[in-house]
């Protein structure tokens, strides 16, 4: 009897996706503009068991110099990769939302059992951190951003009624120049350091 010969099958993967010097005869430019250059490919993901659409994404500073990268990925391998990336962003920035929510204003404290209050309820705490979220941006620009947290503008109006309290308590003119220029401090006492 002859020796029998094996077929191989072919190479289904051609190897790891090196992180820090990605291949780019694999990943595809897909997106550029002047504050990030996103790069996707199709790859096997081993702890997943299946293809994922991987974004990867240079992020550049203003002399166009990569100061950041960052990783995103998708099971649906048919999305394009700036939805990829602009779904994590909104899904930050949502879970930002619900744990000032859970934080400040007791959106986990409802214990109603009707749906219309609970509707209600999460309204309220919602709405409560949107407000908070405007007072904090009242003096910024629009374009400028703003790392103020919920415990700031919980400090800063605490210490803003306590002043008020001191003031009419006292009898001190709050409009006199000398103390305009102590109310600001006062005001931001206690704050988190940015």
């Amino acid at each position: 009897m002859g020796q029998r010969k094996r077929k191989r099958s072919s190479k289904k993967y051609s190897g790891k996706v090196d992180l820090r010097n990605i291949d780019k005869r694999v990943f595809k430019k897909s997106y550029q503009d002047k504050e990030m250059i996103i790069y996707e490919a199709v790859v096997y993901a081993v702890s997943l068991k299946k293809n994922i659409k991987m974004a990867y994404t240079e992020y550049m500073n203003e002399k166009g110099q990569v100061v950041n990268t960052i990783l995103y990925y998708s099971t649906n391998t048919s999305r394009d990769a700036i939805d990829i990336v602009r779904y994590y962003k909104a899904r930050f920035q949502m879970e930002f939302i619900f744990r000032d929510g859970k934080q400040y204003t007791g959106l986990a404290n409802c214990q109603a059992r009707s749906v219309e209050k609970i509707h209600n309820h999460v309204n309220y705490a919602m709405t409560a951190v949107n407000v908070a979220k405007a007072i904090i941006r009242k003096d910024i620009k629009k374009d400028q951003p703003c790392s103020c947290s919920i415990q700031d503008i919980k400090t800063e109006l605490f210490n803003q009624f306590l002043l008020e309290r001191i003031f009419i308590n006292y009898d001190i003119n709050p409009e006199l120049q000398k103390n305009n220029e102590l109310k600001r401090k006062i005001l931001d006492f206690g704050k988190v350091a940015a």
